[in-house]
């Protein structure tokens, strides 16, 4: 007979539970529980995150939520707790729908399940009476005539028969004594079995003490009966119960938790998540119709592009996942139909000649060498990312298009906010009382050791001599190492969609957000379960982009990239407001570098981080391209044939590692990722390159180069190619795009920097005026065009302000300003400001000469423009 501890409180049980569901599973195993449940309170966020860790610990999951309940619903009357826990996959899907239907429909505070609801899902379902919070508890506590208990008692057995259980725990209060008692008491007379639990709201005994500094940190105060809501052996939970109940036998009891665990199967593993559509033949027919159609249209159906195709599709139709491809191509259709400008792609979907016939990327990768296996593989079983940017302005129109396209199979993705190095510490250090220089030491420190990475070790922290030194003083190594990465808040992923191929609630319940309703998971837990995440993004540049393209008419295309004239513009450093090439660092490289064709902006792009330059990788790839130094002879030359030998992407890695080094595609994919135990795959590395005519010397070296940062080409081809693109808009059309590089910037510094930049290139710009609009806008004086300056950039204008007296034009002199605008929002304060910027100036003579000035100021001023 094993005791099973079925009720339990994580990190998600927010600021009432904590540790990871790592650490409990790994504790479950070490003290040889056989299964280990989860109960959250009212969420069932830490269910798959539970689920994979108890199974990785070699333990059963048990898999519930402590949730709140009313007979009927009354958002005025008290609410008590019940424990629910899935007996099966039904199980699972109705514990997802009740506590979605209690989110929606029944929710004050938390969800709240009733009668009616535990009736509608009760297959798969057990109930317990939770803790002494409980309907049946509580009942007692507060002197309910004891047929009337029993009658309620009947009520849960009418709906779940012998999948209801009472519930009794040791927690050493006089409520919870008198309510065991009873509880025992009605168990006989109802013939209902009886769970002994504990209520664990952490795991070791020893974190009582970092339990308590929580509360605390969240301004509340922990009773000291919590100090054994730890996660106990079977010995202790006993002497527990004994110590209270000493003439009541808990053996029966322990039994019963572990009839709950063996009823308990609950699997996971779903098939065919991938949602489809209707189309007018098979999807397989229908994604090779649009891709050899487009190819055509692009006269670049040839034999290399013919067999390209039919060995990704191969690939994809083995992985079954033509019907993504086939969603991916609805949204930016649905994009381009309506108008939303589309990027030229993002990551390493460049590396796939099918998303290019697609439309995802513009990125060809015949021309561009980029690489599929990169992308996706028959060996690697993981559906392939297909990141997708729109004009930020008009993003929230295509995640309505998906919601409403798949409607109650979608859902936006909820993100959870941890507690990380600076954060944590800046809490702790209130509750501990640790000087804010102290604390901004031990801030630094604890950044340079973790980095944002993982749980440390409590022996890894006290190793690095002023960590240790100040916790001998005020005692926070403990609690931070505890607390770290623990759960602070639930936020909305910005860009996230789950979408599911049928009800949505079958997999993942739907939890409130600031009045919206989103997923109880996030994208790590949602990807576990198989379940599609689509990434719909906005990007600024795009915005930018699309403003250009109506002033002028402009649109992309590939014969541009031969232009000389835009290469000579980004050689020469006048990349203000051009896409990743505006910051000092970028300038500079493209200024040694002097890009000649598309593969050498993308290689600019690449090295300008920091690897490639601390490593010399910058360096050694102007030397090869001005041609001081010649890798042509090496072995691995035809895949860094681009990059004139340099090794500077990730999919050269890949080649080398695989053709060069011999390493299979698990050690390929370890060195890619440059985890810390890639050095054990160097021995074979060397072994292999040498092989191929490398010296060990040599292939030591180009390994641990290879595991520092590099870039991936799928995604530097499409983002330079907006890059690209956005030089070409400023070469040939200058006034357009730094009006729209204007019009979509908020950042005082930024339009100083931009107006300073655009007087340089002999950019007329006009002064704000209350007879110009709101925002910055195009003028034409003399038959040349001018930027008007918008009211919103005056300092001082919000956009309110801006907006009112742009709906109230035109005016004829200050007096009409002030009275044709409401007091409250054009104050003295907005006339002063006005006034200072020249904004009212209706005398032309005088506008003009400011405005010469203005132009003279911003051409000779000392703003930063690099």
């Amino acid at each position: 007979m094993t005791w099973i501890n079925l009720h339990r409180h994580s990190m998600f049980s927010s600021w009432d539970g904590f540790g990871d569901c790592e650490q409990s599973a790994e504790y479950a195993a070490k003290i040889n529980q056989d299964a280990l449940g989860i109960t959250d309170h009212g969420t069932v966020a830490g269910l798959i995150n539970h689920y994979n860790e108890c199974n990785k610990a070699g333990i059963k999951p048990i898999l519930g939520v402590e949730g709140y309940f009313q007979p009927q619903f009354d958002k005025d009357a008290e609410k008590y707790h019940i424990v629910a826990i899935a007996k099966n996959n039904t199980g699972y899907s109705n514990l997802m729908k009740i506590q979605t239907e209690a989110t929606r429909e029944t929710y004050y505070r938390n969800p709240v399940f009733t009668f009616n609801q535990l009736r509608k899902y009760n297959e798969g379902l057990i109930i317990t009476s939770a803790c002494m919070q409980g309907y049946i508890s509580r009942l007692i506590n507060d002197e309910v005539p004891e047929n009337n208990i029993i009658e309620e008692i009947n009520k849960f057995k009418e709906i779940f028969g012998d999948d209801y259980y009472l519930e009794v725990m040791p927690v050493n209060l006089p409520e919870q004594r008198k309510a065991n008692k009873k509880i025992i008491e009605l168990s006989r007379k109802t013939k209902t079995k009886i769970i002994v639990t504990n209520d664990s709201h952490y795991t070791e005994k020893d974190a009582f003490g970092t339990y308590q500094v929580m509360f605390e940190m969240k301004d509340k105060e922990v009773l000291e009966v919590y100090e054994d809501r730890f996660m106990p052996t079977e010995k202790e939970l006993k002497e527990f119960w004994y110590d209270m109940h000493p003439n009541i036998n808990i053996d029966p009891m322990i039994k019963m938790t572990e009839e709950i665990a063996n009823k308990c199967d609950v699997n996971l593993d779903f098939d065919n998540m991938m949602p489809k559509q209707k189309w007018d033949k098979p999807a397989k027919e229908k994604l090779e119709e649009l891709a050899i159609n487009t190819l055509k249209d692009k006269n670049k159906y040839s034999k290399e592009y013919k067999e390209q195709l039919e060995f990704e599709l191969e690939v994809i139709y083995s992985q079954g996942f033509e019907d993504y491809f086939l969603l991916c191509y609805d949204i930016v259709k649905y994009a381009k139909d309506n108008g939303i400008r589309y990027g030229f792609g993002r990551g390493s979907v460049g590396g796939s000649l099918l998303a290019y016939s697609l439309g995802l990327t513009d990125v060809d990768p015949i021309i561009f060498g980029t690489d599929f296996e990169r992308f996706m593989r028959k060996e690697k079983k993981k559906m392939p990312d297909i990141d997708m940017d729109f004009d930020a302005h008009r993003r929230e129109e295509l995640i309505d298009y998906l919601l409403k396209k798949y409607e109650g199979k979608s859902a936006q993705i909820s993100t959870f906010g941890y507690y990380k190095e600076k954060n944590l510490m800046n809490d702790l250090a209130k509750i501990l009382e640790i000087p804010e220089n102290i604390r901004d030491e031990i801030k630094t420190e604890l950044v340079v050791i973790i980095n944002g990475g993982p749980r440390p070790k409590l022996e890894r922290l006290f190793k690095n001599n002023k960590l240790a030194k100040y916790d001998k003083e005020y005692n926070y190594l403990e609690h931070f190492q505890r607390l770290y990465n623990q759960t602070r808040f639930i936020g909305k992923h910005p860009a996230g969609i789950a979408i599911t191929p049928d009800d949505i609630t079958n997999y993942v319940a739907l939890q409130k957000y600031r009045g919206n309703m989103q997923t109880a998971y996030d994208l790590d837990a949602l990807g576990d379960l198989g379940i599609l995440k689509m990434d719909v993004l906005g990007l600024f540049t795009l915005s930018i982009i699309n403003d250009i393209e109506n002033e002028t008419g402009a649109e992309w295309k590939e014969e541009y990239l031969e232009d000389e004239n835009v290469y000579k513009l980004l050689s020469s450093g006048d990349t203000i407001g051009i896409f990743q090439f505006e910051k000092p660092g970028a300038i500079d490289v493209l200024q040694r570098v002097q890009p000649k064709n598309i593969q050498e902006v993308i290689a600019c792009n690449a090295l300008n981080r920091p690897a490639p330059k601390n490593l010399g990788i910058l360096d050694e790839y102007i030397r090869a391209k001005n041609g001081e130094i010649d890798n042509s002879d090496k072995p691995f030359y035809s895949f860094a044939k681009d990059s004139y030998g340099a090794i500077i992407f990730q999919e050269q890695v890949m080649r080398i590692c695989r053709d060069i080094g011999e390493l299979n595609w698990d050690e390929t994919d370890t060195v890619m990722k440059s985890l810390g135990e890639a050095e054990e795959i160097k021995p074979k590395f060397v072994d292999g390159a040498s092989r191929h005519g490398l010296s060990r010397a040599e292939a030591g070296e180009m390994f641990d180069q290879m595991t520092a940062y590099l870039f991936n080409k799928g995604h530097g081809a499409a983002y330079s190619l907006t890059s690209f693109y956005m030089a070409w808009l400023k070469y040939y059309y200058p006034t357009e795009f730094y009006y729209a590089v204007l019009k979509n910037e908020n950042a005082d510094y930024k339009i100083a920097k931009y107006l300073a930049s655009a007087t340089q290139n002999d950019i007329l710009i006009l002064l704000a005026h209350v007879n110009g609009e709101a925002d910055f806008s195009l003028q034409e004086i003399d038959g040349e065009k001018a930027i008007q300056t918008g009211l919103i950039a005056i300092k001082g204008i919000g956009a309110k302000t801006a907006k009112a007296i742009e709906a109230n034009r035109p005016y004829k002199s200050k007096e009409e300003v002030i009275e044709k605008n409401e007091k409250r929002i054009v104050n003295s304060r907005v006339i002063e400001k006005l006034d200072e910027a020249g904004a009212m100036l209706f005398d032309n003579q005088t506008y003009w000469r400011r405005v010469i000035k203005y132009n003279s100021y911003l051409n000779n001023s000392d703003t930063e423009i690099h």
